[in-house]
């Protein structure tokens, strides 16, 4: 599967695949022995192994976030379901973007290709980069503009889905959609 380069063998693999196939395994990086040897990890605790107390401190945790309201906040907003599964996992950040790719070694890249100056994230895409600042800053009041980039992404977040005084956080929520 991999030619004496190291790279994956596109003869061989395009031989014995389908097409559709080979372009999967072309979005991933081939086995490489400066990433690690490829194993299973855990992503609730530190050291990426299973145990039962990472398992239910991470329950513990998600339901302690999931009755804030925010989850409440985006079900029962006036928009299509899409839009709703989008802003979760905006709010859980596991939207796939360039960080997370990175993060997954499925890229080596993890600029945004916008910008090129930042990691692209969820909040670089959605609250710093300077695409998505040009759309806020033509939407936002100069009162609003001063506290609209100070927050945490959280913060930033909750307080814009929750903020419903003229149907702002539809608005956010669709602009948010867009970006």
């Amino acid at each position: 599967m991999l030619a004496p380069s190291g790279d994956w063998d596109w003869v061989w693999l395009s031989q014995v695949l389908p097409l559709d196939i080979v372009d999967r395994i072309a979005s991933v990086l081939p086995p490489h022995a400066a990433l690690g040897r490829d194993r299973p990890a855990w992503r609730w605790n530190d050291s990426r192994e299973f145990s039962s107390s990472s398992t239910y401190m991470a329950l513990i945790s998600f339901n302690m976030v999931s009755v804030s309201g925010i989850w409440k906040c985006i079900w029962n907003l006036d928009i299509t379901p899409q839009i709703q599964t989008f802003l979760w996992l905006t709010r859980h950040e596991h939207l796939m973007n360039n960080f997370e790719c990175c993060r997954r070694h499925i890229s080596m890249n993890n600029l945004c290709p916008i910008c090129f100056h930042e990691e692209e994230d969820v909040n670089h895409v959605l609250q710093h980069c300077y695409r998505a600042r040009q759309v806020w800053l033509q939407v936002l009041s100069g009162v609003q503009l001063q506290y609209f980039f100070n927050n945490s992404f959280e913060d930033w977040f909750d307080a814009n889905i929750r903020n419903n005084v003229n149907h702002w956080n539809i608005l956010f929520a669709m602009i948010c959609w867009v970006l």
